[in-house]
């Protein structure tokens, strides 16, 4: 750094970053060769000559801002304050996205390399840290310019870079609050919108069953032609979505998300096993169904290997061949995280207690009750390290329609409820009922990843900005639970309309 301090590149061992360290090793930059998926083992291979106490500051590639000040202010406040743990915070700070910095020391590193199980927590290091020793430094940038993005993950954010460095004659030298300064001023400045919701660890996944077939109950639109799915991927690509849920059951999902995502390394891809088989067939029938379904996700995707793949049904889990067959795909690095789609609390509770599963996915709204009841709370709170993804928001966009499109057997139910939730919606002042209903889902510290679909381009546009919308507090959540209606479960429950 231009202040003095020791740097380390840590790259993978993978073929594909031969040329990254041949390049630094020609430029004379210290690196280190690890594991591709398991960054975390990277990390701490890496510090095996450091002392416990050391610190170490973490920088990723895509984050060009930080200085040696700007690293050497966060590193100063942590050894004063005697920290484990300590990072910034893009909204808390008023950074743009994508400036930022996390220092810890070696003992953590160690410790959490020991004690981290889910795929999510090896691949992107400090998770199970900052559940550990969580601790954020509270720089104030008088600036105030969270809604900017200084990233570099696509060619729209390399441009925009490019055009902010373009008049720097020593970019080493320069202060970081000179390039935010300049940012803020530029023309070519990227709008960030959100999308971790003032916490890090919940973000926007966007649904995709709407792109391959007629889906949700108020759509009267039918299928969305190819050319705008193709689109609406790329926008979201392009405002910050790097996760997209998809499943074999989809119809043409997997191949337009294939095409919308082609030559896109940094976005991760869910898709599920195909629902589309009976539960009475013979073991080696099993073991070639679930190679088959995963062959054909990887070639209608454009992929060799699978990112994260979910169960679609709970009981194929429960099926021995598939276990076995899916278990021996993900020893092989054919599927690099595996999961389970769930639709019911017990389903829930039963995955959360398989040790293989390293992400589950579960329907939940702020009228469903089930999800509330103690004894789910309880084994949530002890989800051994699984990422939480949830889905139907809106429940299946009902909350989200006016009442003329909603099934003819809800509509005396969904005009009171439509008139109660107006009225909580007025007096929590929420800017809709959909804001109400995102606020409360994102509210909940539990849940990693909301999965949204979207119909148009307006309609992504309209869940990014519910993002950015603040979030409920704790107590305005249990106020809210106590004026909801207690809906019976044929309502809140799709997999029984």
């Amino acid at each position: 750094m231009n202040k003095g301090a020791d740097v380390l590149v840590a790259t993978s061992d993978s073929d594909s970053d031969n040329y990254l360290a041949q390049f630094l090793n020609e430029q004379n930059i210290s690196f280190f060769r690890g594991p591709l998926d398991d960054v975390l083992k990277r990390y701490t291979l890496a510090c095996e000559h450091l002392d416990e106490s050391d610190l170490i500051v973490r920088l990723t590639a895509d984050n060009v801002f930080p200085d040696g000040a700007f690293i050497n202010e966060i590193a100063n406040y942590a050894l004063h304050h005697g920290l484990q743990y300590c990072s910034t915070d893009q909204e808390m700070n008023g950074l743009p996205y994508g400036l930022g910095c996390e220092v810890f020391t070696v003992r953590l590193l160690r410790k959490a390399n020991r004690a981290a199980i889910s795929a999510y927590e090896r691949e992107h290091v400090t998770p199970w840290m900052r559940k550990e020793s969580p601790n954020t430094y509270l720089y104030q940038n008088d600036l105030s310019i969270s809604h900017l993005r200084c990233t570099l993950d696509t060619l729209e954010d390399y441009l925009s870079l490019q055009n902010i460095f373009a008049g720097i004659n020593n970019p080493i030298e320069i202060p970081w609050q000179a390039l935010c300064q300049i940012l803020s001023e530029a023309p070519s400045a990227k709008m960030h919108h959100g999308l971790n919701n003032n916490r890090e660890n919940c973000t926007m996944t966007l649904g995709t069953a709407q792109l391959g077939i007629p889906y949700g109950v108020t759509n009267d639109q039918g299928l969305m032609p190819e050319e705008e799915a193709i689109d609406l991927i790329q926008m979201a690509i392009k405002e910050g979505v790097n996760t997209f849920d998809c499943a074999r059951g989809y119809g043409l999902a997997e191949h337009r998300l294939g095409k919308g995502v082609l030559n896109q390394p940094h976005v991760k891809v869910i898709t599920k096993l195909s629902p589309f088989v009976d539960a009475d067939q013979s073991a080696s029938f099993y073991k070639e169904f679930v190679k088959a379904s995963i062959y054909q996700s990887c070639r209608e995707l454009q992929r060799q290997t699978l990112d994260t793949l979910m169960l679609h049904r709970f009981w194929q889990y429960q099926t021995p061949a598939i276990k076995e067959e899916l278990l021996s795909l993900k020893a092989n690095g054919v599927i690099k995280s595996l999961g389970v789609s769930v639709n019911s609390v017990e389903e829930a509770k039963q995955a959360l207690k398989e040790q293989e599963f390293d992400c589950i996915q579960m329907p939940f709204n702020l009228l469903d009750w089930r999800w509330r009841e103690q004894d789910f709370q309880d084994c949530i709170n002890d989800k051994n390290g699984k990422t939480i993804f949830v889905r139907s928001v809106y429940l299946q966009g009902l909350f989200a329609s006016p009442i003329e499109l909603w099934p003819n057997k809800f509509k005396e139910t969904g005009k009171e409820l439509i008139k109660q939730l107006t009225e909580i919606t007025i007096g929590f002042k929420r800017k809709s009922i959909k804001d109400l209903c995102m606020s409360y889902v994102r509210s909940q510290s539990w849940i990693h990843h909301i999965v949204v679909g979207c119909l148009s381009k307006s309609q992504l546009a309209e869940n990014m900005d519910l993002f950015n919308e603040p979030v409920l507090s704790s107590v305005e959540c249990v106020q809210i639970e106590k004026l909801l209606p207690k809906l019976p479960e044929h309502f809140l429950n799709p997999t029984l309309w």
